[in-house]
C-alpha cells in the first residue's frame, strides 16, 4: 500500500482539450469541483486558450496555476501526489512507473496495460466523469489518503537495468 500526499498534479496541453472551449471549460470545472488542491504547471499552449475562452483559474481556490517545470521538477512533484489528471502519453506512463494514480482527460490511452492493472482512468473532458475518477482512485475527500492496490506489473522494466548492464560490461571487460 501507498500513502502520498492530498494534493493532485493536472496537465492539459492536447489540441483536443486546448482548441475545444467546451472540453477546456469541462476539464476547468472538474479541477473547480475537487475537494482537494491541483498544482497545474500550465502551458502555454493552455494558457492561451484559457484567456482566449475568458477562463481565469486563478479566484478557484483550489487550482494554482503554476509556470511549466522542467523535467526532472516535474517528476519530483509527481511524485508526491495523490493523483494526477492529464492528457499526455508520457504523464501517464511516468505516473504508472511511480505508482501515482491517473486520470487521464482522453477517451483512449496508448498505454492500455495501466489502465488493465487499475492505476488509470480514462475519463475525458467530462466534468462529472473526472470527479467521479478522482474520487475512485484517491478516496473521497482530500482527509483520506491514497491507499491504492492496483497490481503493479513491471511493463516497462523493474528499475534494475543499470545493474544489469554494468554487469554485462564488467564481464566483457574480464574476458
Amino acid at each position: 500500500m501507498i500513502s502520498k500526499q492530498v494534493h493532485t498534479i493536472a496537465t492539459v496541453h492536447r489540441a483536443s482539450n486546448t482548441d475545444d472551449e467546451q472540453h477546456l471549460r469541462s476539464i476547468m470545472a472538474a479541477f473547480a469541483g475537487l475537494d482537494r488542491p491541483v498544482i497545474f504547471p500550465a502551458h502555454p499552449r493552455t494558457r492561451k486558450y484559457l484567456e482566449q475562452y475568458g477562463i481565469t483559474p486563478e479566484p478557484i481556490s483550489n487550482v494554482r496555476l503554476i509556470e511549466p517545470l522542467a523535467y526532472l521538477d516535474m517528476l519530483r512533484l509527481l511524485a508526491q501526489a495523490a493523483a494526477v489528471l492529464t492528457d499526455s502519453g508520457g504523464v501517464q506512463k511516468e505516473a504508472y512507473i511511480l505508482q501515482i494514480p491517473c486520470i487521464t482527460l482522453r477517451e483512449n490511452t496508448e498505454w492500455v496495460e495501466t489502465v488493465e492493472d487499475g492505476w488509470n482512468v480514462l475519463a475525458g473532458a467530462d466534468t462529472d466523469r473526472i470527479i467521479a475518477a478522482v474520487g475512485q482512485m484517491t478516496g473521497k475527500n482530500q482527509n483520506q489518503q491514497n491507499e491504492h492496490s492496483g497490481s503493479h506489473s513491471a511493463h516497462y522494466g523493474d528499475g534494475t537495468a543499470a545493474d544489469a548492464i554494468r554487469r554485462i560490461i564488467s564481464a566483457f571487460d574480464e574476458k
